[in-house]
């Protein structure tokens, strides 16, 4: 199986005072999560996961959001989104946690943000 995990679990602290930088507008209107990965080929994987901060989640109630975005792109059926209920030390230990969340086993990607 071929997963592509998207990590968005930083404080975008280069950033203060504004939003997650993934959750920024593009001047298309589009968040910039999404037009960072409308570039892709989704259709090379078999499973898209998305990683987010749950503080994040719970400050800016963002869910319907993130879901229409996904749902825009095409991906909603083969996607899942798990929030962290804590901050990772590093990227790093965000891409390890979120291998063992979302139990992916097999080739991946990982589109850090």
């Amino acid at each position: 199986m071929k997963t592509l995990l998207i990590t968005a679990c930083g404080l975008s602290s280069r950033f203060e005072g504004l939003r997650p930088k993934w959750m920024l507008t593009h001047p298309t209107g589009e968040l910039i999560l999404t037009r960072s990965i409308s570039g892709l080929n989704f259709d090379r994987f078999d499973k898209i996961c998305f990683s987010f901060l749950k503080e994040h989640f719970d400050k800016y109630e963002c869910l319907d959001g993130i879901k229409k975005c996904i749902s825009e792109l095409g991906i909603s059926s083969k996607s899942e989104i798990k929030l962290f209920p804590h901050r990772t030390k590093d990227q790093a230990q965000t891409v390890y946690e979120s291998i063992s969340l979302f139990n992916i086993k097999g080739s991946f990607l990982v589109k850090e943000w």
